[in-house]
């Protein structure tokens, strides 16, 4: 019995409101109509590839990453990185609570000063004596 009064209902309510279903069914077939026009009538283009014409030279490179501004101070001259590698390839601070080890010229291990710094030649040797790698 309940569901016989509600399909009464609907029916009642389809014909009462059938002129409003019609044209909110038409609206919807134009706004569909419309996409589809504008799609088949749309431009085709082709995308191109990028190409990059020009190398970036190496000690211009920003060497903490592409998120730091590179203002010429992440820069190292290869003289001084020749001078860095001589005392080892990882550097870390004395000084720092941290415990963090930078690579030897890389713009934090710059920021260290002379008679903080304690050198290792491998990461090994860093990790043995409690330091850990930096995140950049």
């Amino acid at each position: 019995m309940i569901i016989n009064d509600y399909i009464v209902k609907v029916k009642k309510w389809g014909s009462d409101n059938a002129r409003n279903l019609i044209l909110a069914f038409l609206i919807f077939l134009l706004t569909i109509f419309s996409f589809w026009l504008g799609r088949i009538t749309a431009p085709i283009f082709e995308k191109s590839p990028i190409i990059i014409n020009y190398a970036i030279p190496q000690s211009n490179l920003n060497q903490d990453g592409p998120d730091k501004k590179d203002d010429g101070k992440n820069t190292i001259s290869e003289n001084d990185f020749k001078k860095a590698s001589a005392k080892g390839l990882f550097v870390a601070s004395k000084a720092s609570a941290s415990k963090v080890y930078h690579k030897a010229g890389s713009y934090w291990a710059q920021k260290i000063k002379p008679e903080n710094q304690i050198w290792f030649q491998t990461e090994e040797e860093a990790r043995a004596a409690g330091y850990r790698p930096a995140a950049n």
